[in-house]
């Protein structure tokens, strides 16, 4: 398991250096290929997290999986309706965050959302160690970010990631949540 994080990790650094030597060179917002560099500063050219994981629920049919150790109302309260509209319409939920007690009673996260995801019919599973911030729809595509689902993440903290349709990586991303 440890050997496959390690590897994950190292991946994802070489796609990060990858995407941003391809973004320097060619000085395009996005790269016409499986694989794009994501950050929190849509000012500056490049694609944001928040715009990148709302296009990628809207074109969700079957699956959402949300892997954030800290989830919080104002960042959820962005996607929910089009989570809502996705599972009325028979698709399948799943969030992934520490849960913590300490975490729900200092703010870090916010119990209301687990209550909410839950009512719309998704699944809620309990991580206390988890860290990884991973955002995969139908098992086709998937953003990978340092992002939390909150405010900070998505808005004030300067944030980055990759978001990858590349079946090779969409696939080990799926695997380690099946593992979570």
């Amino acid at each position: 398991m440890l050997a496959l994080i390690v590897a994950l990790i190292l991946f994802l650094c070489l796609v990060v250096f990858v995407a941003l030597t391809l973004l320097l060179l060619k000085g395009v917002k996005k790269i016409n290929y499986d694989t794009a560099f994501v950050a929190t500063f849509e000012d500056r050219g490049m694609d944001s997290i928040e715009e990148s994981l709302k296009t990628m629920i809207a074109k969700a049919n079957r699956e959402i999986l949300i892997a954030s150790p800290w989830i919080k109302g104002a960042a959820w309260s962005r996607i929910k309706w089009d989570i809502a509209k996705f599972i009325k319409n028979g698709g399948e939920l799943k969030v992934f965050l520490k849960g913590n007690a300490d975490d729900f009673a200092r703010g870090s996260s916010d119990r209301g959302v687990v209550d909410e995801v839950i009512a719309l019919g998704g699944v809620v599973r309990f991580v206390p160690r988890l860290h990884a911030k991973l955002y995969v729809i139908d098992r086709c595509e998937a953003l990978i970010a340092s992002a939390n689902l909150s405010k900070s993440g998505l808005d004030w903290s300067y944030e980055a990631g990759v978001w990858s349709c590349n079946p090779a990586v969409v696939r080990d991303v799926c695997g380690f949540v099946d593992k979570l």
